[in-house]
């Protein structure tokens, strides 16, 4: 992606990320990728980024990026079993299998496994 904003050198000195059109991060022209924890995880945030050329002048921002919360799946216990938190620990942290754990597990544990990994999702403007 273009962004049109460049000093008499051509040059974009800086990229702003815009959360909500207020800039978070700050990253130097030539760099590409920033890391952004800020975001409001009860609704949607919006994400925009615009360049800065050598004279402090801004390009337009960017088309809005938006992340939404996902939707917790609708089939799964009110209350998860402390076996569940357990397990999904064991599996991504590499730690032993908890010996509560059922060897078949519900169908229900995979969907919430997966949101639990993913629980927000990206929507495009």
């Amino acid at each position: 992606m273009t962004l049109a904003a460049t000093d008499n050198s051509g040059n974009v000195a800086s990229y702003q990320v815009l959360l909500d059109g207020t800039a978070v991060s700050t990253l130097p022209g030539k760099k590409r990728r920033v890391t952004v924890r800020l975001f409001h995880p009860t609704g949607q945030t919006v994400y925009r980024v615009r360049a800065v050329d050598g004279s402090g002048i801004f390009g337009k921002p960017t088309r809005a990026v938006a992340v939404v919360p996902a939707k917790r799946p609708a089939n799964l216990p009110r209350v998860l079993p402390r076996w569940a938190w357990a397990l999904f620990t064991s599996q991504h942290s590499g730690g032993p299998r908890p010996q509560a754990a059922p060897r078949k597990l519900p169908a229900w544990y995979w969907q919430w496994a997966a949101w639990r990994i993913a629980p927000y999702r990206i929507a495009h403007f």
